[in-house]
Formats: C-alpha cells, structure tokens, sequence
C-alpha cells in the first residue's frame, strides 16, 4: 500500500523515527561539546582568593612607649613593649576564639572569662593554652613587621 506521498506508510515513520534519533543524537553532542568548551574557558579563569597579607608593617620602634601594650584591630593582635623587647601577642582567645581586652595588667576575654598573664599565660578560665605569640622583623625601611603566620615561642622577644 501508498500513500499519496509514494512511499509506503511503514518506510515513512521509519524516516520520521531516524529523523527523530538523529537530531536528538546531534542535540546531545551539541550540548556536550558546549559543557566542554564553557568548562575549558571557565579553566582559564582560576578561583583565587586574594587574601590580606599577613605581614603587617606596625611602624618603628619608636612608636610603641617603654611598658605599653597596643592594640592594632583589624589584625587582632597586640603589640607589647617591654625591657626585653617587643611581642606580637594575638589577641584571639585560645578557648573559643573570641577577641580579649587588655585590663591594664592581665587580658581578660569577655566571653567566658578566659584571664592571660601580660605575657598571654592562662591564668584563669577554660583558655586550653596560651595566646599566641607571632614573630617580629625589622623592615628595610625602618618598621617593624609582624608576620601572623610565623607562631614563635612566648619566651622570645624582637629587639629594636
């Protein structure tokens, strides 16, 4: 049997089906290719994230008075001066990493009442360890640079 077309009515939807198969073949590839290439182009622009240094320039020697202690915020750390020298001391709180004060004698932490030495030993509260202590260099141009990365020894002091 024919149809008005000339073909017969089963050759007709197999052309139909082919068709089909075909474009949603090539619909497939198209759209692969295109996961590719965008995934290609999205490689040549990395995820970076550019993070504040952590060397700080806190100024020269002569900026920080004989016994005093100095908070610089937005680097959570406090500059002590003392006989021996400088320390960077941080001022995160060893226990739940709140931000502690200094009292004029001690730091105290205002959450859970951690107290440290002017040293940053615990002497009270849940405080596991003391705070940490961060190393100090002299710059090229005359100011002292804390590096937070670099965790020294309490015991250690940067001699201006």
């Amino acid at each position: 049997m024919s149809n008005p077309g000339g073909h017969p009515a089963g050759e007709q939807e197999d052309m139909t089906r082919r068709a089909f198969l075909g474009a949603v073949g090539f619909g497939a590839l198209t759209a692969t290719l295109g996961a590719v290439a965008i995934g290609g182009i999205r490689y040549m622009f990395p995820n970076v994230l550019y993070e504040p240094s952590n060397r700080l320039k806190i100024g020269g020697p002569d900026r920080f008075g004989a016994g005093t202690v100095t908070f610089i915020a937005d680097k959570k750390v406090f500059i002590r001066r003392v006989p021996e020298g400088f320390q960077a001391i941080s001022a995160v709180c060893t226990h739940l990493g709140c931000t502690v004060n200094w009292t004029g004698t001690t730091f105290h932490c205002p959450c859970h009442g951690s107290v440290y030495e002017p040293d940053g030993k615990v002497i009270a509260g849940p405080a596991p360890r003391t705070l940490e202590h961060f190393s100090i260099e002299l710059a090229r141009d005359g100011q002292m640079v804390v590096d937070l990365s670099k965790v020294i020894d309490a015991s250690e002091f940067y001699k201006a």
